[in-house]
């Protein structure tokens, strides 16, 4: 056995110690409330940096450790740097999207509050569970009623659909969802299904809706826990940030509040 090998246990143990210390749960509610403006906050971009999101995490779990796309490494690590050169020519998928969003999240919220008693939707900022700090997550926003309790839920907009009713888009093998006897399921085997499950663990939820939305059609696909998988992610994302992104970024900032 190498050396580094040997110690590799008592260093992780101890870095996760030092990373927790600067990341208490007062710290992270005050994260989430400064960053509700999402890519328009410096604090948002910031805290994202070196942290393995949503939205990412289907890459690094599915890239190499010992040699990991430099694409993925890009994303986890220098995430602002990215943001920056698409701001200046944002595709027309990503626009499309974001004008679409607001839309959605009022469609959303009008037909949840027919059948939900006291519902309550909030757009929310960038989110870290002080249990395991190297992964954060922004969800469209944070959803809680009486009858089912705290839920996230996650908005698609797909411009490549923008047009198309249900049936259509699911015609498309790559669609993230799919009719199964005249239910609308997401694909487990998509990108989004470990988005959506991370978004759910981060945030203590208890279900995400996913919502996706089209000129044509609006639905809303509830997604549960999936403890298996997520037994299985948050070990491989966490040796990607101890192994990958720590030596990359040789340094931690103390505290992202201040």
């Amino acid at each position: 056995m190498k050396t580094g090998q040997a110690y590799a246990p008592l260093w992780r143990t101890s870095a996760t110690n030092i990373y927790l210390s600067f990341c208490s749960t007062a710290e992270a509610e005050a994260l989430e409330e400064k960053t509700r403006e999402q890519h328009k906050c410096d604090l948002w971009h910031t805290a994202r940096a070196g942290r393995i999101t949503a939205s990412n995490i289907h890459a690094v779990v599915s890239t190499s450790i010992a040699t990991p796309a430099l694409s993925t490494v890009k994303k986890v690590c220098y995430p602002q740097k990215l943001s920056h050169q698409l701001s200046d020519h944002e595709p027309q998928q990503f626009k499309w999207g974001r004008d679409s969003e607001n839309t959605t999240r009022e469609w959303y919220t009008s037909q949840r509050k027919v059948r939900h008693k006291e519902l309550k939707v909030d757009k929310c900022g960038f989110i870290i569970n002080p249990s395991f700090p190297e992964l954060g997550a922004t969800p469209d926003a944070l959803v809680k009623c009486e009858c089912c309790g705290k839920g996230c839920v996650e908005i698609k907009c797909p411009y490549k659909h923008r047009n198309n009713n249900l049936l259509q888009a699911c015609e498309d093998g790559r669609f993230c969802l799919r009719l199964t006897d005249g239910r609308v399921e997401l694909k487990q085997t998509h990108i989004y299904y470990k988005q959506v499950q991370t978004q759910i663990f981060v945030t203590k939820s208890h279900f995400c809706d996913f919502v996706v939305w089209t000129t044509e059609a609006c639905v809303i696909t509830r997604v549960m826990p999936d403890v298996d998988l997520w037994a299985k992610m948050l070990p491989v994302a966490q040796d990607f940030f101890y192994k990958v992104v720590m030596p990359e970024q040789n340094s931690i900032p103390l505290c992202i509040i201040c």
